[in-house]
């Protein structure tokens, strides 16, 4: 009787030992495929980029037109973005603001590459040149290959308050404290186009 059932064990685990490996195969190949020439990791995003804004969500008349800037991506997770709004301070964008400054993350799951990044940056009156509030610009990009980037941008503001006789530069909150105090500014997921740029082109 002990043989019987030592043998009906094995089996049955005989069994579910190729069930598993049949389900582990299937898995493989509903998974997508991706080429190793197109793997993507954290380290292939690392580089100068072309950033371009779709304008047209903030206005009509802003419809096929484009924000320009660069962004930096550096290998311990920090970024840098410099773009043209930096340098308004007239009739359109009344102000002037520093480079944004951020934190990112490479997330990778059956060839999907996606990135998550933060930063922020103040912004001045372009005729005081006081700042009078942070920014903060939220990125979820998708990698379609180790040349371009695409995804959505979301940004929010956090007021520095007026206590006179203080300038606001020294009333600005910390951001990071104060992070759930931001509130939403313009549209939310503005299409957002990263191109690399490469040597020799």
């Amino acid at each position: 009787m002990k043989r019987r059932l030592y043998r009906t064990g094995a089996f049955l685990a005989g069994r579910l030992g190729v069930a598993a490996v049949a389900l582990a195969l299937t898995t493989l190949v509903i998974a997508p495929q991706v080429h190793a020439k197109d793997r993507v990791s954290g380290r292939h995003i690392v580089g100068t980029w072309f950033l371009a804004l779709d304008a047209g969500p903030f206005a009509p008349p802003f419809e096929g037109l484009f924000l320009s800037g660069l962004m930096q991506i550096h290998r311990d997770r920090t970024f840098m973005i410099s773009d043209a709004g930096d340098f308004a301070a007239d009739s359109f964008i009344p102000t002037f603001a520093t480079p944004q400054y951020g934190a990112w993350k490479f997330k990778s799951r059956y060839g999907s590459n996606k990135i998550v990044a933060t930063s922020l940056y103040l912004e001045a009156q372009g005729e005081t040149g006081e700042a009078f509030r942070w920014n903060r610009v939220q990125f979820k990009l998708r990698v379609i290959d180790r040349n371009r980037v695409e995804g959505m941008m979301s940004a929010s503001y956090l007021p520095c308050p007026e206590m006179p006789p203080f300038p606001t530069p020294l009333t600005c909150p910390d951001p990071v404290e104060n992070a759930d105090e931001f509130v939403p500014d313009g549209p939310a997921d503005v299409p957002v186009t990263l191109t690399r740029i490469v040597p020799g082109k």
